[in-house]
């Protein structure tokens, strides 16, 4: 029974795979601190090729599988996006669900059936001025 040879080459083995397998898993993982989109906040997503773009493609969220990579945050409020197949695409941040908050800025202007957004919710709109009112 000669197992005292095998005791030597098993460790180095053993050393070889443990101090490889970290570097392996890092290589094919993206990077710890990286935003990612995680879930889509509604059924129908606009995938837009630049910040309020007019030219949009939906996106279902039925469809939606993996998640998606954060590349940027614009100040209108998309954020850009590496979808699976690798195409780069901007979204409206309150549409989607990310791993990180993200703050974004106030709408104060926004107009919805051509009459002022109103709401009821503590806090918004605080950073809104109104016409001819200085802060």
């Amino acid at each position: 029974m000669k197992l005292r040879p095998l005791v030597p080459l098993v460790s180095a083995v053993t050393l070889t795979l443990v101090g490889w397998a970290p570097n392996a898993l890092h290589a094919q993982t993206p990077q710890a601190n990286t935003p990612r989109v995680v879930k889509l906040r509604i059924d129908n997503v606009a995938l837009c090729d630049a910040p309020n773009s007019k030219n949009c493609e939906p996106f279902y969220r039925k469809d939606f599988r993996e998640p998606w990579q954060v590349l940027d945050q614009s100040p209108q409020g998309f954020l850009q996006v590496q979808l699976a197949n690798g195409k780069r695409v901007w979204v409206r941040t309150y549409a989607v669900e990310t791993d990180i908050p993200f703050r974004i800025n106030p709408d104060c202007g926004a107009v919805v059936a051509a009459k002022p957004k109103m709401g009821a919710t503590r806090g918004i709109g605080e950073e809104c001025v109104p016409a001819g009112m200085h802060k």
